[in-house]
C-alpha cells in the first residue's frame, strides 16, 4: 500500500468512526429525548432494533479495515442513510416546531456532516 493509499484510510477511519459514535449518541438521544418510534415500538424493540443498527456498519468498518471493495460501497450506504435520518430529524422538527417527536436532531447534525464525510472519502479510496 503506497503512502497516499495509507493516508486516505486513516481518513476513511476517522471520518467513518466519528459518523459511529454521532449514530449512537442518535440512538440515545431518540431515546432519551421521546422520539415517538419509541413510544410506538415500546424500549425493548426500539433498543434492540436500533442494537442490529449499530451491529451492521460495525461489521462493515472491520471489513473496510480489511481492503474489501464491497465494504466500501456498503459503508457509503450507510453514510448516506444516516445523513438523511439526520436531514428528517431535522427537517420534521422544523416543519413542526416540536423537538419531542422528532428527537434526534441535535446529534442529527453530527450524523449529516460526518455521512458526507464518510461517503466522500470512501468514493476516493
Amino acid at each position: 500500500m503506497d503512502n497516499n493509499s495509507f493516508r486516505l484510510l486513516r481518513r476513511v477511519r476517522s471520518f467513518y468512526l466519528s459518523l459511529y459514535f454521532f449514530h449512537i449518541l442518535h440512538v440515545l438521544e431518540e431515546y432519551r429525548c421521546g422520539f415517538q418510534a419509541v413510544r410506538i415500538l415500546g424500549d425493548d424493540v426500539f433498543l434492540a432494533a436500533n442494537a442490529v443498527f449499530l451491529a451492521l456498519p460495525l461489521v462493515i468498518f472491520f471489513y473496510i479495515l480489511d481492503g474489501h471493495r464491497p465494504a466500501f460501497l456498503m459503508g457509503q450506504i450507510y453514510a448516506v442513510v444516516m445523513v438523511v435520518n439526520g436531514l428528517g430529524h431535522n427537517l420534521a422538527t422544523l416543519i413542526t416546531g416540536r423537538y419531542g417527536e422528532f428527537a434526534g436532531g441535535v446529534s442529527g447534525v453530527g450524523l449529516i456532516a460526518f455521512g458526507l464525510l464518510t461517503a466522500s472519502s470512501l468514493q476516493k479510496v
